[in-house]
């Protein structure tokens, strides 16, 4: 069966507004793509699907890292983004260097010179 969507996981401190916010906002661009016909890579066209996970990086950073890692042990997602506190994005950034395609955090961080990290863009 040919693959016809792509995974995008979103994940963040979804138990509070500023998470349930972002989760919004990524499903209302989600819909928005998927309306437009979705994504075109190599003359193809791919629906969009999105998966959340909660980081619960509010109260625990190492909660974060926790989620980050299942989301890649289910394979939720070619590209994550999110990340809204500044330690917990670091430490989940480790995670994405070691496993994940692509990772995107529209927050500032700390822009690490270390390879692993390439991976990661930050807006």
């Amino acid at each position: 069966m040919p693959r016809n969507t792509i995974k995008f996981g979103y994940i963040g401190p979804t138990k509070f507004i500023i998470g349930q916010e972002c989760a919004l906002t990524a499903d209302i661009a989600v819909e928005d793509i998927n309306k437009a016909g979705g994504i075109k890579i190599g003359g193809k066209k791919y629906k969009v699907e999105l998966v959340k996970v909660d980081s619960n990086e509010i109260l625990n950073v190492a909660d974060a890292v926790s989620a980050m890692e299942k989301t890649d042990n289910r394979r939720q997602g070619e590209f994550i983004v999110g990340g809204y506190r500044s330690e917990a994005v670091l430490a989940m950034q480790e995670v994405i260097g070691d496993k994940r395609p692509f990772g995107l955090t529209a927050i500032p961080v700390h822009r690490s010179p270390l390879p692993e990290w390439r991976r990661t863009m930050t807006a």
